[in-house]
């Protein structure tokens, strides 16, 4: 039953997303450190919503959740236990209702093996480890740099979905053939191949977005191609995900994933864009035929 609710919040969570981007009253709901509107002048009904900042530091909040959450999954998996025979109805039963136990706790959607399991919790352990530090000592946050309330609350949502999901579909009691393991096998290589290569990337890019003046426009590696070549790394890495597991759920979470960094690149895209366009103006080199942008917004070559 619960994991069957996750998976109505993140088809909700990717509506709200497309209901904003297409709403003008909400898109500011998209905006967040140098794409946020350096003033407000909303005076609707929602004008309280322009109020609801935290800093954008606190995104490191996500990175140390998926860390403790997901180092608890390889502890429970190495000790041989899982959810359902930690949580059973007759353990609890004097705390919980059994009905509430059994109804929250019920047979998973969809099962999934020990080795899945524990692939892609370690998976999970080394991203929520090297974000954690890239926050810490690498990224630069501004004091003024601000991100939306509803967005913190969305990255809590998520980081704790994608560590619940695969602890509630691992059971104990899960069978797996030898074609289904052969299978989960060669998953597992290409997933670690893919989320190996995007990781590294992605520290790259993070330290080179980190030396850059303020606001200017990274330019190496991917960043030749796309503005946002660290989104892109952070597809392929749930991407990986989605490779180990092959559920539903873990698409759904891939499509999530997808629909909420490309509206945001898009959003950062157009914030480039419009700077270059003042940069050349201010040198002289402005046109009456506006230039074509020489790079894309998140996918090399095609987006």
């Amino acid at each position: 039953m619960l994991d069957k609710l996750i998976n109505v919040c993140f088809s909700t969570a990717i509506i709200c997303v497309f209901l904003a981007k297409f709403s003008p009253k909400l898109q500011f709901l998209l905006k967040y450190g140098k794409t946020l509107p350096k003033t407000n002048t909303e005076t609707s009904q929602l004008s309280f919503l322009h109020k609801l900042y935290v800093p954008k530091s606190w995104f490191t909040h996500f990175y140390v959740l998926d860390f403790f959450l997901s180092l608890t999954n390889l502890i429970i998996i190495i000790s041989g236990n899982s959810i359902y025979t930690l949580i059973s109805p007759s353990r609890i039963s004097q705390f919980v209702p059994t009905q509430l136990t059994e109804l929250m706790l019920g047979e998973p959607a969809e099962k999934i093996t020990k080795l899945q399991f524990l692939a892609v919790s370690l998976l999970s352990l080394a991203q929520g480890t090297r974000r954690t530090y890239e926050c810490l000592y690498v990224s630069k946050f501004y004091k003024k740099s601000m991100i939306h309330l509803s967005h913190y609350l969305v990255g809590w949502f998520f980081y704790t979905s994608i560590n619940l999901m695969p602890l509630l579909s691992y059971h104990p009691d899960s069978n797996s053939n030898e074609d289904t393991v052969k299978m989960s096998i060669i998953r597992l290589v290409l997933a670690f191949i893919a989320y190996s290569w995007s990781s590294l990337d992605q520290f790259r890019n993070h330290k080179h977005l980190a030396h850059l003046v303020k606001y200017n426009r990274p330019q190496r590696g991917l960043f030749k191609y796309v503005c946002c070549a660290h989104y892109f790394d952070e597809i392929i890495v749930y991407f990986s995900y989605a490779l180990i597991l092959g559920t539903k759920y873990s698409m759904l979470i891939l499509a999530w994933v997808i629909v909420d960094l490309g509206i945001s690149a898009n959003e950062t895209y157009k914030f480039y864009v419009l700077q270059e366009g003042r940069v050349d103006e201010k040198k002289g080199k402005g046109s009456k035929e506006p230039k074509a942008p020489s790079f894309g917004r998140i996918v090399p070559f095609v987006y």
